[in-house]
């Protein structure tokens, strides 16, 4: 499952086309980093929403493409709060820091972030500005899935299928 999630997430990245987050609830630990993943972040503008990354308090460290990606997505500052002590935020905060790219309310929330994504893919060079801009953390992060390997792995005494 280790190596499952870095799959996906060097293939989420590698979607050429624009990929817009949709959250409208809780997303915590996978569902946040997955959020991180995307090339624009919509969320609900609801005080009950929160996001974060528990894994800490849960017992359970990073697998090592998740890591790569909230480490180059988050600033420092978040980072830290949010790895270390298992910080659980609002959207307004998270929109504050620049985690969130814009709060709709719910019942908007679908139709707005299928607009968004189709005034993403209207520009001639998206697809080649996305690999210039997110190519390079793509490419590292299918490296990592390609290795088979992961420190989290060898932490809890596994070996890396291949």
């Amino acid at each position: 499952m280790v190596q499952a999630i870095t799959h996906m997430m060097a293939q989420l990245l590698a979607i050429p086309v624009p990929v817009v987050a949709a959250v409208n609830g809780h997303a915590l630990g996978g569902g946040f980093v997955l959020m991180l993943g995307c090339d624009y972040r919509m969320g609900v503008d609801r005080e009950a929403a929160r996001l974060g990354m528990t894994e800490a308090q849960a017992g359970i460290p990073f697998p090592i493409g998740p890591l790569e990606v909230i480490r180059h997505e988050l600033s420092p500052e978040l980072l830290r709060r949010m790895t270390l002590t298992s910080a659980v935020l609002g959207m307004r905060e998270l929109q504050g820091s620049r985690a969130i790219d814009e709060l709709c309310a719910v019942e908007d929330l679908r139709s707005k972030a299928l607009a968004k994504a189709k005034r993403l893919a209207a520009q001639p060079a998206f697809r080649t500005v996305k690999r210039q801009i997110r190519g390079g953390l793509a490419q590292r992060v299918a490296a990592l899935a390609s290795s088979g390997q992961d420190a989290l792995l060898e932490e809890f005494g596994q070996s890396p299928l291949t």
